[in-house]
């Protein structure tokens, strides 16, 4: 997996494209500010709280709208108890970490303080066979503040800031096919070298501020949360991944945003309680994309425009082709949700949310091919309204029975590609995206809560579902609707404590997730029928089982843990076409990825050594894929269903100690 990229899926829907025009279905909020996009979903938190995974539409509450589900992210909050930890990590590649906190009062019971850094460098270490040498290496830092001031028992005020500095390797492309291309030198398929004629480079700056007020008021807690968040970064690196350099794509992203919402919350003591409030978002994204392209001579895309192909002219020779797209983002919603309780076991939630979102910009496209037309759009803009209700219903006859059924829409806007091909195309937005998600399931817990079992069954019905496709010539992702789409599925979620020092966990899902009608226009023919096929990247099929047992340390000082978790996947599609060769799709299963510790903390917890190993089992499977055998494949090569891809793996075996002291 690239670090230089987090790709998220929640039950179908995940992310892919970066550019400014495009929002994602699943999101990751950070103390409940929402990021700007793509490049804002990866940071680094030592002071992290806890995370929750929000499956399914989440149209009522938390931010933005999404119709995938929704990540929420919370860090500790400044103590007024002086405390901290660090922790110093050596592992393989000579992998390096330092990871410290510190909070505590700086006024006596009206104002703490946090401060968090992160530190982390790691030696290339993926072979590239093309120059010789080694990337992928890692050289970032964070840090991030806070301050808590309490002027009285009925108001707390949050302020903070973050700022994480990455200058890594970054992204990295390998390859993969199932022969070896007759024009380039003999390229290596292995997930520990690459063959790219040029490393990545990465230049990340990101950074933002927070302010948050709790008042709590006789009848209500009115809390205001007010974000910012800023993004620049600047990429290099190989998209077709070979010596030649066939393409080379050098992206700009500069985004910032500020949002605000506010709401009351009622008590939790009474039989009805309630949240109201209003979001607010406004925001200005730019993509500048440049990619270089050079088809190598006798290639497929090479001949057929030596024989005289318009629509491939450009690919005589080497050539440069921008895209710069410029966008304007608002958006503003107001919302409410209640739960009235008719018994102490029987409660009904009701809720809705209605946004106003708009989008306007202006792109320009051009290249130094002279085949092409120079495209610039004047301003352009659109608006999309939505209201998404929400009904859940729960039934808890005892405290370690919950039984629920939920219906809850979801929305999406739309938004604009860079993809098109005249100026109108450009100017047009596709649609915004919506779902309704039906769901079922109950949460119970056994044998003195010694058994726990959760169970949910859903079925999600999408109109206008957004897709994200790799096109073979251009290199880029675009964007687009299919008319309909549908993920249904069952997750089950178990622990255990089988003894007083064992414990054992599993998880499973079956997602049967299909594109219902989904017709393409096609200028040379007929229109392209993806209707019923899989949607890419929802294996059908994901186990994960986890073991911990702990005991005293011999000699009777501190407390010794050993556990670890096996995860095991089946493949997935990587195009709407389901066109994934067979061979490609048998890589993409996970047989086996297993991640181990061993973990020793004193009796008063203040010290702690940890080894630890992910993917211990080194089991590599392809997480993104992108036919590019138009690149690499002869015209003879090509009909025979010769096929070279672009790939992405998950990371090899990681070996590491980590020395963690408290106070």
């Amino acid at each position: 997996m690239n670090h230089a990229e987090s790709f998220i899926s929640i039950r179908g829907t995940t992310i892919g494209n970066d550019a400014a025009g495009i929002d994602q279905g699943v999101s990751v909020f950070i103390d409940d500010v929402p990021p700007t996009g793509f490049g804002d979903d990866s940071p680094d938190l030592y002071d992290l709280q806890s995370v929750e995974v929000l499956r399914g539409p989440q149209g009522t509450l938390f931010g933005r709208n999404v119709t995938g589900g929704a990540v929420l992210i919370r860090t500790l909050p400044p103590s007024f108890m002086m405390a901290g930890q660090g922790t110093f990590t050596y592992g393989s590649d000579n992998l390096m970490e330092g990871q410290a906190y510190v909070t505590g009062p700086l006024v006596a019971d009206t104002l703490a303080g946090k401060i968090a850094v992160d530190l982390r460098r790691r030696d290339d270490w993926l072979r590239n066979i093309t120059l010789h040498d080694k990337t992928y290496g890692e050289n970032l830092g964070s840090v991030r503040g806070q301050l808590l001031w309490t002027p009285t028992s009925k108001v707390r005020v949050l302020l903070g800031g973050d700022y994480l500095d990455d200058t890594s390797s970054g992204k990295v492309q390998w390859l993969v096919g199932n022969f070896q291309p007759s024009l380039f030198p003999p390229l290596s398929y292995s997930p520990s070298e690459t063959n790219q004629g040029s490393n990545a480079r990465t230049d990340k700056k990101i950074g933002g501020l927070l302010a948050r007020v709790d008042w709590t008021l006789p009848f209500a807690t009115l809390t205001s949360i007010t974000g910012y968040r800023n993004v620049k970064t600047r990429v290099h690196f190989s998209t077709s991944g070979d010596p030649f350099n066939s393409i080379i794509s050098d992206p700009v992203t500069r985004d910032d945003q500020i949002s605000e919402e506010i709401h009351l919350t009622s008590p939790a003591d009474q039989r009805l309680t309630w949240v109201a409030g209003a979001f607010f978002l406004h925001g200005h994204r730019a993509y500048l994309q440049t990619v270089s392209f050079d088809a190598a001579p006798g290639t497929r895309l090479n001949a057929l425009a030596q024989l005289g192909v318009p629509s491939l002219a450009r690919f005589l020779g080497p050539y440069v082709s921008y895209a710069n797209q410029h966008i304007t983002l608002d958006d503003e919603a107001v919302f409410g949700e209640a739960t009235f309780a008719f018994t102490k076991t029987l409660k009904l939630t009701v809720g809705g949310r209605y946004s106003h979102e708009s989008k306007a910009g202006h792109t320009e496209v051009f290249d130094t091919s002279v085949t092409n037309p120079n495209l610039s759009t004047g301003p352009y803009s659109h608006d999309w309204d939505s209201f998404t209700p929400k009904a859940l219903l729960s039934y808890q006859p005892t405290p370690e029975l919950l039984l629920y059924a939920s219906a809850t829409n979801g929305f999406e806007s739309g938004g604009y590609d860079t993809n098109g091909t005249t100026n109108a195309a450009l100017a047009s937005a596709y649609n915004p995206e919506k779902v309704w998600s039906y769901e079922g399931g109950v949460k119970s817990t056994l044998f003195d809560k010694r058994l726990q079992v959760n169970l949910a069954v859903y079925d999600a019905e999408y109109t206008d579902l957004q897709t994200r496709n790799f096109d073979p010539i251009s290199g880029n992702i675009i964007a687009g609707n299919a008319a309909r789409g549908r993920v249904r599925g069952v997750e089950l979620d178990t622990s255990a404590a089988v003894t007083s020092w064992l414990n054992l966990g599993a998880t499973y899902s079956y997602t049967d997730a299909k594109y219902g009608r989904y017709l393409t226009p096609n200028p040379s023919g007929p229109p392209t029928d993806n209707s019923r096929h899989l949607i890419p990247f929802t294996p059908r099929h994901a186990l994960n089982v986890s073991a911990d047992t702990h005991f005293r340390a011999p000699g009777g000082s501190g407390v010794v843990n050993i556990g670890g978790d096996v995860t095991y996947r089946s493949g997935v599609q990587f195009n709407d076409a389901n066109s994934t060769p067979a061979f490609i799709v048998s890589k993409s299963q996970y047989k086996g990825l297993l991640n181990m510790h061993i973990r020793w903390s004193s009796d008063n917890d203040k010290f702690e050594v940890a080894l630890w190993a992910k993917n211990l089992t080194n089991t590599q499977a392809i997480i993104n894929n992108a036919d590019l055998s138009n690149f690499f494949d002869t015209i003879a090569e090509y009909s025979a269903g010769k096929i070279v891809s672009i790939d992405n793996w998950t990371n090899s075996r990681t070996l590491g100690i980590s020395l963690t002291g408290k106070f």
